[in-house]
């Protein structure tokens, strides 16, 4: 049994009223005591104001069955009240398992703020819409316009999580003695997934993964983020000694909880998680080119390689000056192959060099 009392109060004073309704059904009666409290016109122009930070308007929230829906209310007195603050923000109606979590305040009273977060685990049954109210409190116990908003549950999105780039499979190129970075990007349709990027094996020779970047996404109810997408970057600077490298490297996408359920992104800490996809991308390093950069001449780069220039300017016959252009690849070997009896010695005695530089 629910119904609406509407209370004309324009010929009132001000001043707290007590009212007494019965709520009858059947031979059950329920007496309700309900104060009204009536306040002047000029302390209803000085009423605590409220609002959903960050919200820019908008009336409707959306969250997903599963997932930690957030978001802040902020409430703030009139400057002009010089001995008001916001005393606290109370709720209406909320469905089950919604709460107002912290409450902080800053300012002095007159010119005083306090926020709370709203939040709220939906379940798979409560699909659809939830309507819920607030208002704001001040230290005279005048009450703020109530504000009311909906948040629309809906279901896990499809298609799971996924890598965006590169392609699998990709040949990504790394050059000796220059760094280069690879951006790994993936998204979920998700915008609350909380997603984490991690190679599949221990990485070696001085390659290493950045700490997740978040693109877009979702922390509260009121973010702007249409999915979630994070980037990570793959970065080596490889050694002179890591010519001829070819490797497949693999990384794993996954999300925080091994059974990918109550996932909280505002609060939860990234661990191994349940992996949802792989990427592998093959990594090779060309044995003896060398890129030149802005600066470099042939001596520059024979000191590099433990050579004398005349040896790089041997190996590439292409250059008509002693300056390669940036950019430019630059032959700091020779490729031979191994022939039956063959060794170390009678390799560096054929080319006229030393052992250790072969």
């Amino acid at each position: 049994l629910e119904g609406r009392l509407t209370v004309n109060t324009s010929a009132l004073p001000a001043g707290v009223f007590s009212l007494v309704v019965q709520a009858a059904l059947g031979p059950a009666v329920v007496p309700l005591d309900l104060k009204i409290k009536v306040i002047s016109a000029e302390e209803a122009m000085m009423r605590p104001m409220l609002e959903v930070e960050g919200a820019r308007g908008m009336t409707e929230l959306q969250g997903y069955a599963g997932y930690e829906t957030v978001f802040t209310l902020k409430a703030w007195t009139h400057a002009a009240e010089r001995t008001i603050a916001v005393r606290g923000i109370r709720s209406f109606s909320l469905p089950e398992g919604a709460f107002i979590s912290a409450s902080w305040a800053s300012g002095e009273p007159g010119n005083h703020t306090r926020m709370v977060d709203v939040r709220w685990m939906a379940a798979e049954s409560q699909l659809g819409l939830h309507d819920m109210c607030f208002e704001a409190i001040d230290t005279r116990l005048v009450a703020s316009e109530q504000l009311c908003l909906s948040v629309r549950v809906l279901p896990q999105p499809s298609p799971p999580p996924r890598f965006v780039s590169p392609s699998p499979g990709s040949a990504e190129i790394f050059f000796i003695r220059e760094r280069r970075m690879l951006t790994i990007e993936a998204e979920s349709p998700n915008p609350y997934d909380v997603l984490l990027i991690q190679p599949s094996a221990p990485l070696m020779h001085g390659q290493t993964l950045s700490p997740m970047q978040m693109l877009e996404g979702r922390v509260k109810a009121t973010d702007m983020g249409a999915v979630a997408r994070v980037a990570a970057h793959f970065e080596w600077w490889a050694d002179t000694d890591m010519g001829g490298y070819n490797q497949t490297l693999c990384f794993t996408l996954s999300t925080p909880q091994a059974d990918g359920t109550a996932v909280v992104r505002s609060e939860g800490a990234m661990g191994e998680g349940r992996v949802v996809s792989e990427l592998c991308v093959s990594v090779g390093v060309p044995r003896c080119v060398y890129r030149a950069k802005a600066g470099d001449d042939v001596r520059r780069i024979a000191e590099m390689f433990d050579l004398d220039w005349l040896t790089i300017w041997g190996l590439n016959v292409n250059l008509s000056v002693t300056t390669p252009t940036p950019g430019m690849e630059v032959m700091v070997g020779r490729l031979y192959t191994v022939q039956e009896g063959d060794s170390l010695v009678s390799i560096a005695r054929e080319f006229e060099a030393r052992v250790s530089m072969l």
